[in-house]
């Protein structure tokens, strides 16, 4: 039977910390497990660690971790910095957006789902953020073609708005 710290297998509730070069990717998916299981600011303190070591996904999951601790300046820095150097990171993207949505800037926010979206055009969070952001900035029209594309595909949110635009053309003729 072991006990902590014994033979090196467990030291306490954290266990073992590879050295060197493995440290960082360990780090940054401890931090992501402690994130999902809730313990946010664990979760923070782990990925930023792996994020000082040259881990560069820690930057989106700990913005996350940011902004589930309502933190948000900090989060939109984290997110900043990662989109600053892959421009085309999806997970940054949708989580930025969440951010700047927020804090009160749903047309931002709506500008980095538009982007995303040109690239992945079914992404499921993009949809459902940026019709979101449409709700905050009362366009209802915008939020319902997204939530419809979501559950029924491209196709039939298109139908679904052409019928809703023919309908009303109808009612007011």
């Amino acid at each position: 039977r072991l006990r902590a710290g014994e033979n090196g297998a467990h030291r306490g509730a954290r266990g073992p910390e590879p050295p060197g070069e493995a440290q960082a990717p360990f780090l940054a998916w401890r931090g992501v497990l402690k994130l999902w299981s809730g313990s946010y600011e664990r979760a923070l303190s782990d990925l930023t660690r792996a994020e000082k070591l040259g881990n560069h996904d820690s930057r989106c999951w700990g913005g996350g971790a940011a902004a589930l601790l309502g933190r948000l300046d900090e989060a939109l820095a984290k997110l900043t910095a990662l989109l600053t150097k892959d421009p085309a990171d999806q997970e940054g993207l949708v989580f930025r957006a969440e951010v700047l949505r927020l804090l009160g800037r749903p047309r931002e926010a709506s500008r980095d789902l538009d982007e995303l979206l040109a690239r992945a055009p079914d992404h499921p969070w993009a949809l459902v953020n940026r019709a979101l952001c449409s709700l905050a900035l009362n366009d209802e029209a915008s939020a319902r073609r997204d939530y419809l594309r979501l559950a029924y595909g491209p196709k039939a949110a298109r139908l679904a708005v052409e019928r809703a635009t023919m309908e009303g053309l109808l009612r007011g003729a």
